[in-house]
């Protein structure tokens, strides 16, 4: 019944569980003795194919598990609509608690999933994956959205968080404006805060990497206003000071595009606005940002040659796709030992190199 395992999305205080079915049915959610809906103001949800309900982070934290709950639709009538019993399929669940857990960081796939998945298979612990934009090509049709879910069934199996961060191949296309379907949002927003154990996560949606007028567009994107709105909201964030609560000991930056960097025309957009973020997440005094978008892997460090809006900390670029015209990829890791935090490299044959100690080690650079 379902075409893969579920998505567990961390956003803000809330797991979105996204599952993709493969025949109409009506489909909830049980933590413990508590049940949570896909619905539509009351009525169940059963003309979709794919599912998301919203549970408390802290809830299903605690209880390491839920159960898928779905009644085959039948026929959907105004009287006594006729379904199958219910079918009730159990995940265990690992909540992802920071210090200590390992993070499987994926950018810049590129529809090409194969060899992203076959690099997952080497690392010997996953706590949480961060698919950091570009997974499709583009979202012409609804593959976009089924690649996504695929990719996140297979590598988290239903067990584990995941943080999705849109990139700009993921807003192209005539289903891009449907994607949020298969990704975690709230009312469209699709930039969030979200916190695993002891690490505070801020997480960016840079949008397209050209001006709105950009001919490439044709008069369709209003970018511009959407990283507007983005800044009031951030600066929200900062004045709130969540991220100084009570136990969070470090602060990540995550986001597709790494916005202090300014590209040749036409990617030299935003200025200001990217200058002012670059400004305000200083603030946060972060530890990290973690970013894809330039089709390589690297430790930048504040100051170097990609430190042009004034970096707020080092960053770690960590997705480099088939760059010999072979299924080639290369994704990293992230892991507390001790106080550092190692960024490492791994590729779709098992090949480890280039650790890094994020923000100790020097500025490396692969593929220019």
């Amino acid at each position: 019944m379902f075409c893969f395992a579920p998505t567990v999305y961390l956003f803000e205080d809330q797991y979105q569980i996204m599952v993709k079915t493969k025949e109409e049915c009506i489909l909830w959610v049980k933590v413990g003795d508590r049940c949570y809906y896909d619905h539509s103001g009351g009525i169940m949800r059963s003309d979709v194919r794919v599912h998301r309900v919203s549970v408390p982070q802290a809830l299903l934290d605690e209880a390491k598990g839920y159960t898928v709950c779905y009644k085959k639709m039948i026929e959907r009538t105004a009287y006594f609509p006729k379904m199958e019993d219910i079918v009730e399929v159990p995940f265990t669940f690992r909540p992802c608690m920071g210090s200590g857990a390992k993070f499987y960081h994926v950018a810049d796939v590129h529809a090409k999933t194969d060899p992203a998945k076959a690099a997952a298979k080497f690392v010997d612990r996953i706590d949480c994956l961060i698919l950091n934009g570009d997974v499709p090509e583009d979202c012409s049709t609804e593959q976009g959205g089924i690649d996504i879910l695929d990719f996140t069934g297979e590598v988290g199996k239903g067990e584990i968080p995941t943080l999705f961060i849109r990139g700009n191949h993921d807003t192209r296309g005539a289903f891009a404006e449907h994607l949020e379907e298969y990704i975690p949002h709230r009312e469209g927003r699709t930039y969030f805060t979200a916190r695993m154990g002891d690490t505070w996560m801020l997480c960016l949606d840079c949008g397209e990497d050209k001006p709105d007028d950009h001919a490439a567009y044709n008069g369709i994107n209003c970018f511009h206003q959407f990283r507007l709105d983005q800044t009031a909201w951030l600066r929200e964030v900062i004045a709130k000071e969540d991220y100084k609560a009570e136990g969070i000991r470090h602060r990540w930056i995550i986001a597709h595009h790494p916005f202090s960097s300014v590209l040749e025309e036409p990617f030299n957009i935003e200025l200001d606005i990217y200058g002012e973020w670059c400004d305000l997440v200083k603030k946060i005094e972060p530890e990290v940002m973690i970013c894809g978008h330039m089709h390589r892997t690297g430790h930048f460090l504040p100051g170097g040659r990609h430190d042009t809006l004034g970096q707020p900390c080092p960053i770690c670029i960590g997705g480099r796709p088939d760059y010999k015209g072979k299924d080639t990829f290369e994704a990293a890791t992230f892991e507390r030992v001790g106080e550092d935090l190692i960024f490492k490299i791994i590729n779709h044959l098992g090949n480890w190199k280039n650790t890094a100690i994020v923000g100790k080690s020097e500025e490396t650079i692969i593929q220019e």
